[in-house]
């Protein structure tokens, strides 16, 4: 065997040895993109789920940017809130609060039946009755009915948009 085709077998093994090397990263690097979705809780990445959504009974906030937050209802301030009842007819109310110009909260809340607006700001709700969307507008310190508050039938509230 000459020392020319000693070379170029040496080659042809690095060159096959540095391709299956790199395809082994890359398929390395496309499994952990795979797994990107499951960002670490300090991500910086938003993906604008609502933290505790579910920690509520009655109510499941599903997403939000951050700006209409749920927080107690207090007795003395006007506060956008959103009123329902539950199966048993009791009725339960939900405040949130704007911080910024604008916001949104996505959620579900089943039996809704009023939407009252703060004294500074119109707001949007984004509801179903029976499987149909519908959306009502509230002007600042107002009240309005949704489902069994416009005489229809039970609401559930899907956004509350400001």
């Amino acid at each position: 065997m000459s020392a020319l085709t000693r070379h170029r077998r040496w080659a042809a093994l690095i060159a096959t040895t540095t391709l299956m090397a790199g395809g082994l990263v890359a398929l390395s690097n496309g499994a952990a993109n795979a797994n990107d979705e499951q960002l670490p809780s300090g991500s910086l990445v938003e993906d604008f789920s609502y933290p505790d959504g579910k920690a509520d009974p009655g109510i499941t906030l599903t997403r939000g940017d951050g700006n209409l937050l749920r927080v107690d209802c207090e007795l003395s301030e006007t506060q956008i809130k959103a009123v329902s009842l539950d199966d048993r007819g009791a009725k339960h109310d939900y405040c949130f609060e704007l911080r910024g110009a604008h916001g949104f909260v996505e959620m579900v809340l089943v039996g809704a039946f009023q939407v009252w607006a703060d004294e500074a700001h119109t707001v949007t709700a984004h509801y179903t009755v029976e499987g149909e969307s519908a959306t009502k507008t509230v002007q600042p310190n107002e009240l309005e009915g949704i489902g069994i508050g416009e005489s229809r039938d039970a609401a559930t509230l899907l956004e509350l948009r400001v």
